[in-house]
């Protein structure tokens, strides 16, 4: 089924070439995403990505980030307290937990590193680096902390 005008007007944003948008028509027909939830994506994506060049490359390589609730997951994000450069290393980095993560487990996973006595600052900077933790169980992620404890990273900048 091809894209309808409002769905090629999102992709034709992205620069995609005719090839490119062929492939990314294939995901997103499969998945039956809106045409608002398409347009909100691809904005949210250029927004993050930094640029519609790294939007673009982004989609190439992961079409299925239009489709997987991507304005849900950076208010997400951000509400729980990355910045726009930490959800930018997230998407460019580890785009894979957001397509293969879960709203709901990623807030129960937040629960947990309340639970475990996370301040917003390390868990915000332990899910940059670490983003796959917002599905895991609390066992796993008081593991996790335990290894990398003595470690702090911080994003200063990033690019897709």
């Amino acid at each position: 089924m091809p894209l309808r005008a409002t769905e090629r007007d999102s992709l034709s944003e992205l620069g995609l070439s005719a090839e490119q948008r062929t492939a990314v028509q294939e995901v997103v027909t499969a998945t039956s995403t809106r045409d608002s939830d398409l347009a909100q994506s691809a904005a949210t994506l250029v927004y993050y990505a930094g640029s519609v060049s790294a939007a673009r490359a982004l989609v190439v390589r992961h079409p299925s980030l239009l489709c997987c609730q991507l304005p849900s997951w950076t208010e997400f994000l951000t509400t729980f307290g990355l910045n726009k450069a930490q959800v930018q290393h997230v998407l460019c980095q580890t785009p894979e937990a957001l397509l293969q993560g879960d709203l709901v487990k990623a807030g129960e996973s937040i629960l947990a590193f309340r639970r475990l006595g996370m301040d917003e600052h390390a868990a915000s900077q332990l899910v940059t680096y670490y983003p796959q933790l917002l599905g895991k169980s609390e066992d796993d992620i008081r593991a996790t902390i335990s290894l990398l404890g003595r470690f702090q990273q911080g994003v200063e900048s990033s690019s897709c």
